[in-house]
């Protein structure tokens, strides 16, 4: 499933920037960031994108993984040496992070790459769930 909880470049008038659209969002669409939190405590979440000072995603992890405590560990990818390694390692403890580091040449073409690789892995997965009946 893709989220794409900052808007669409569909409708660039809603799409959310500053901290003050944050605010309003949060507020305005609360059920949604419900949805989100449980979303969280269940599923796996890759980040592709999305940096760690984004104070949406800040702000719902860290509330989760001090409410409940538990959750599963989640992926975000960034750039090789983007971010300070104290940075990455406060992120992990606090939000449950975990960091798939790239490198940035040719256009981001690693990362590009490797997700490619992951959809087809992914399908192939699925498809062998549906052949075997196993879920």
């Amino acid at each position: 499933m893709l989220l794409k909880t900052h808007g669409s470049a569909n409708t660039p008038q809603e799409i959310i920037f500053t901290r003050n659209d944050y605010a309003k969002a949060r507020t305005k669409y609360v059920l949604f960031y419900e949805i989100l939190k449980s979303l969280v405590l269940t599923h796996t979440f890759l980040f592709v994108g999305c940096g760690t000072d984004d104070p949406d995603i800040r702000l719902l992890f860290e509330d989760v993984q001090f409410a409940h405590g538990r959750m599963p560990f989640h992926y975000m990818t960034l750039p090789r040496d983007e971010v300070h390694p104290a940075v990455l390692e406060v992120a992990s403890e606090s939000m449950r992070l975990k960091f798939m580091e790239y490198s940035s040449d040719n256009g981001h073409e690693e990362l590009t790459n490797s997700l490619k690789d992951l959809v087809k892995l992914v399908e192939d997965f699925r498809g062998q769930k549906a052949t075997d009946l196993r879920w």
